[in-house]
């Protein structure tokens, strides 16, 4: 195996060249600050289930994740580092191979972003456990993660409560590369599930917001959906979203820049359940919006806005 850095934009990296499922913590890099254009001499491994990740010279933080690569016996591979514009890397791999069915295999990172959200209004804080091992611990209601970076996949997402680490959801996922996630604990505790979203956090168009809305209170019933430009007043306006339900989700609305409200009313009423607040919101940004029950011991319904992208 030879090891090539053609991305021209990328500073020196060092690279590691282990097993699928070794953890990198203490690590030494099989090969440290490569720079542009360097090649390295022949690495000579046993055959097995590999796995190469790079980080920027003399960082743990990983920039490129292989996954897992089979390399046979007898093999002989050049892997060359290259620019890729898409994905959570800007680095990709090309092997070059003496294989006549694939002799060139493009690898892009392998990884995919999730992120959590614990809206069961009555469940008790909980811990999230990606392929068993937590992720993230004392989870309150209507609070939302930042991104978690995993392997894409097949991978097992477990909710348990936190006091008393029963499982409340165990849920199998398969989990695109270079996509990212959103997965929400919703309804009562007696019948909670899990709510998976694809989330779009491409770049709005210059000047423009994107936002998104889910409907994450199961007391709630159909609702209406008024977005205004910071106005209360509803009187004379159609909904913007008209019967929407719960777990259902609005997809995202691109609008300009600027300030909003969301009012969400009993469907067919202009009751007003759930008040955003005026919330200023500047170009480039993405934001999912959740709509939630009451928290316990209060009666007024709640929302929860979190921030995909900038």
């Amino acid at each position: 195996l030879q090891v090539v850095h053609g991305a021209p934009s990328v500073p020196e990296v060092d690279i590691y060249i282990t097993g699928a499922d070794d953890d990198l913590t203490g690590a030494t890099p099989t090969l440290a600050a490569v720079p542009f254009k360097a090649v390295s001499d022949e690495l000579e491994v046993a055959a097995g289930n590999y796995r190469v990740r790079a980080t920027l010279a003399d960082d743990s933080n990983v920039v490129y994740d292989s996954g897992p690569i089979d390399i046979p016996a007898g093999s002989e591979i050049i892997a060359v580092a290259t620019e890729v514009a898409t994905g959570l890397s800007p680095i990709g791999l090309i092997l070059m191979q003496e294989d006549k069915n694939s002799p060139v295999v493009a690898l892009n990172d392998a990884r995919a972003r999730v992120r959590a959200v614990h809206a069961s209004p009555d469940a008790p804080e909980v811990n999230v456990l990606v392929n068993d091992a937590v992720a993230l611990s004392d989870v309150p209601f209507a609070v939302g993660s930042d991104y978690l970076t995993i392997l894409s996949g097949e991978t097992n997402l477990k909710v348990n409560a936190a006091a008393s680490s029963a499982t409340v959801i165990d849920a199998d996922l398969s989990i695109d590369a270079g996509t990212d996630y959103t997965v929400a604990a919703v309804n009562f505790l007696a019948s909670i599930e899990p709510l998976v979203l694809v989330d779009d956090n491409s770049q709005p168009a210059a000047g423009n917001i994107k936002l998104r809305l889910v409907h994450a209170a199961p007391s709630a019933g159909l609702v209406d959906i008024y977005i205004t430009d910071g106005t209360d007043d509803i009187s004379i306006l159609d909904p913007a979203i008209q019967d929407f339900d719960f777990k259902a989700d609005s997809g995202y609305l691109e609008v300009p820049a600027g300030s909003y409200r969301v009012l969400i009313t009993v469907a067919d009423t202009k009751t007003v359940a759930i008040d955003s607040g005026t919330v200023d919101l500047t170009a480039g940004q993405v934001r999912t919006a959740f709509a939630l029950d009451p928290a316990p011991g209060s009666s007024d319904f709640g929302a929860l806005l979190l921030a995909d992208l900038n």
